[in-house]
Parts: C-alpha cells; sequence; structure tokens
C-alpha cells in the first residue's frame, strides 16, 4: 500500500511583517533606540516584539525585547487558551573596531517551554565590508 506524499509536501503561505523604529539621540553619548516587529501569517498567532536599545558612545549597544502574541481580528482554527507572552531577549553588542562588532543575546521563553530549555543563547559576529559611501557609523548602520 502507497501512502500519499502529499502531505509531506510544504505549501507556501504569506506571512506579513510590519517594523518601525527610530533612533533617539539623549546626550552627546547615548542614542536610544525603540522599534516593534508585527508578524503575522493568518493561520497562526499575531507576535508583536517590542524592542529598546540603547547605543552607547557609539561602541556599545545594550537591550532588550518583549515577545507577546496580540488578537489583531478572529482567528477561528487557533487554539483559544494560548499564551500571550511568549518570551524575553537581553542583548548587548560591542563594536572591536570600525570594521568588526560582537554580540551575545539571551532569549527566554516565558511560555511553559521555558521550564525545558533555560533558554537560548547567542553570539553574533559582524563584519562591515565597504559598499560605496556606507560606513560602519550607528546612525548609518541596521544590523540586528
Amino acid at each position: 500500500m502507497q501512502k500519499d506524499k502529499a502531505l509531506l509536501v510544504p505549501i507556501p503561505r504569506p506571512h506579513y511583517y510590519l517594523t518601525a523604529g527610530a533612533m533617539f539621540t539623549t546626550n552627546g553619548d547615548t542614542k536610544l533606540n525603540p522599534s516593534f516587529l508585527l508578524k503575522d501569517d493568518r493561520a497562526g498567532p499575531t507576535s508583536l516584539d517590542l524592542n529598546m536599545y540603547v547605543l552607547l558612545s557609539d561602541r556599545i549597544w545594550v537591550g532588550a525585547t518583549y515577545r507577546t502574541a496580540v488578537p489583531l481580528y478572529a482567528k477561528p482554527n487557533l487554539q483559544s487558551d494560548l499564551p500571550s507572552t511568549n518570551a524575553v531577549v537581553m542583548m548587548a553588542e560591542f563594536f572591536v573596531n570600525d570594521k568588526l562588532r560582537v554580540g551575545y543575546a539571551f532569549d527566554y521563553s516565558t511560555t511553559k517551554l521555558g521550564g525545558y530549555n533555560y533558554g537560548t543563547h547567542e553570539i553574533s559576529i559582524g563584519i562591515f565590508l565597504k559598499n560605496g559611501n556606507l560606513t560602519p557609523n550607528a546612525d548609518k548602520c541596521y544590523f540586528r
């Protein structure tokens, strides 16, 4: 008896993203970068990331993200008792020089899964390559 292989083929579905943010200078050495990211796929929960990052002396980024579900519109096939809050993230990045940055992030699930995996640790390395007039200045580069 042959199994139906159609169940093994993923069907692409559209995903929608809306993001915005701004950079505010509070004094000569400190800049605030609040932003948000709204994600939806019309079948699963709509997710909202609220971010706040601080840039110190154009060399050090520190910040946090709070991720939650938001009920934008009715989704009849979605489980009704899903938790709305699902993650918090802490992040730090350091510009070693004008061409290199290193970063660390800790992502912790606030759902029941948080008790099983104790969060994730992420290390990132960014290398700036020369590209026309682009310089690795934090006012001009978005690298998260």
